[in-house]
């Protein structure tokens, strides 16, 4: 992460401090980048919202709160994820009844999970938002699991409660889509978004794991 910024490169501002996030785009994006994330408080989704327009309104929030138009080349992004069941939109576990409840409503079930990315910059004249969703189904784990993997801490950071890439818990048996939206930044939708800005720069952008979208 670069501290220096040089207003000719092409310069990435990612409102997230999401260390899953930080990683996707310390891993993808070559030029420099840093993290500014959003202090504006997440709003509930409203009555009726679906997955995807919850996550696309949160993540625009995100990033008109953090943008400004100071260096011509520079890209705002932000995201946001939630996972939907029934009807319902789960987000963060607030706490570890909550996180037990969402994990038991999960288990052996399909339930779809939306990330939503929003992109500002001077070279466009407003804001992209683009949502993908992923599939995915869970295996039948025990109370037990549930309990162990409750009490590590690990859910309480993350939309539905779990982190797809757990490699102790593994609670899912199948993935339809985008592995890295589940994780929370599609790089692949990343790159589609910015090459419609800038061609040059998103030619550069690594797809990781995102070849299977």
């Amino acid at each position: 992460m670069a501290n220096h910024i040089n207003k000719q490169s092409p310069f990435l501002v990612l409102a997230s401090k999401s260390p899953r996030r930080i990683e996707l785009i310390r891993s993808s994006w070559p030029h420099s980048f840093t993290i500014k994330p959003s202090s504006e408080k997440e709003d509930e989704p409203n009555k009726n919202e679906s997955v995807q327009s919850y996550t696309s309104r949160i993540a625009l929030e995100k990033v008109k709160a953090i943008s400004n138009n100071e260096y011509p080349n520079r890209f705002f992004v932000g995201a946001d994820t939630a996972v939907s069941v029934d009807g319902s939109i789960l987000l963060k576990p607030s706490s570890e009844f909550d996180a037990l409840k969402m994990l038991d409503k999960l288990r052996d079930r399909v339930h779809i999970v939306s990330t939503s990315i929003s992109i500002t910059s001077m070279l466009i004249n407003q804001p992209i938002i683009v949502s993908k969703t992923t599939r995915v189904e869970f295996r039948n784990y025990t109370d037990d699991e549930i309990n162990q993997y409750v009490s590590t801490g690990a859910p309480f950071d993350k939309s539905g409660g779990y982190a797809i890439q757990d490699r102790r818990f593994k609670p899912a048996t199948k993935i339809d889509g985008c592995y890295l939206n589940v994780v929370g930044l599609p790089i692949c939708a990343l790159k589609e978004q910015i090459d419609k800005i800038s061609p040059d720069y998103a030619k550069s952008i690594r797809l990781l794991s995102c070849n299977d979208c």
